[in-house]
């Protein structure tokens, strides 16, 4: 996400620095007004938003034509046709750049608009408490399960300088809001997901220890259909992990970080001891 959207701005800043330049030199044709409003004309895309790439192209068009034929250097086909194409290029650089930044405000603007990550933590930590209660009073077993992309999907967004890392942490935070909408549709009614900045927490009432590994296998293969993200996914059970709300959640964070449920391979059979194989085959 964040090489990409650098790569088109600097295309285009590029394009208009070195499209000015070459016309400029350039001994085929005159340099005059048509000439610099070819090269600089894009950069009206930046100045008004409203200005969008079909608006740009009918309207710079003609008025490319009319300098070129009004500022002394004469009109020709060749010249027109190098202008145009100067000016095209630019516009569809300069709208591709700009379709990028809207995207990333409305990303940001998302993020920002999202629910408080700490009130949402407060909260779930209370309802794993009432849980808990209800768990003991009606010997009704429930799960907390600990969500977050892949440790490798998070370091190839971090490559870069400052503006990549910025981008990778908007790239993140996003990724978790998605991961927890996947979470709630595939988990029942009464579950209740949040996201933190750093992982999804689920409280899921009322489900056996011996479930879980189905439970994390859909919500992996749903994370990896819906969002193409691969996810580590760990989780903690009452009574048997711990018997509160912060134990439990930091035994559904070690569990996501241990090699046996944050990694996406199937693990290899444990190999048979000496004994047991000799008697196998005898």
């Amino acid at each position: 996400m964040a090489p990409l959207l650098r790569r088109h701005a600097t295309l285009w800043a590029g394009w208009i620095l070195i499209s000015t330049l070459l016309l400029f030199t350039n001994p085929l044709i005159p340099f005059g007004w048509a000439e610099l409003s070819a090269s600089l004309g894009s950069l009206c895309l930046a100045l008004d938003r409203r200005l969008r790439r079909e608006m740009a192209f009918a309207i710079g068009l003609p008025v490319v034509a009319l300098l070129a034929g009004v500022d002394g250097g004469g009109l020709s086909i060749l010249r027109l046709g190098i202008d145009w194409g100067v000016l095209a290029v630019g516009i569809l650089l300069g709208a591709r750049a700009v379709d990028d930044q809207i995207e990333l405000e409305s990303i940001a603007g998302h993020l920002a608009l999202g629910p408080d990550a700490e009130r949402a933590l407060a909260e779930l930590r209370s309802e794993i408490a009432r849980e808990i209660g209800r768990a003991r009073r009606h010997e009704r077993p429930f799960v907390v399960l600990s969500i977050a992309p892949h440790a490798h999907a998070l370091a190839a967004e971090s490559e870069g300088g400052g503006e990549s890392r910025i981008l990778a942490e908007l790239a993140r935070a996003r990724w978790m809001i998605e991961v927890r909408e996947v979470a709630s549709r595939e988990l029942h009614l009464y579950a209740r997901a949040v996201a933190t900045p750093d992982r999804v927490l689920c409280l899921v009432p009322e489900t056996e220890p011996e479930t879980v590994d189905a439970l994390v296998a859909r919500i992996r293969r749903s994370a990896s259909q819906r969002l193409d993200l691969e996810v580590a996914i760990g989780a903690a059970a009452f009574p048997a992990d711990a018997l509160h709300a912060e134990g439990l959640v930091e035994a559904a964070d070690a569990d996501r970080a241990s090699p046996r449920l944050s990694s996406v391979s199937t693990p290899e059979p444990a190999p048979m001891p000496e004994g047991a194989a000799e008697a196998s085959r005898g």
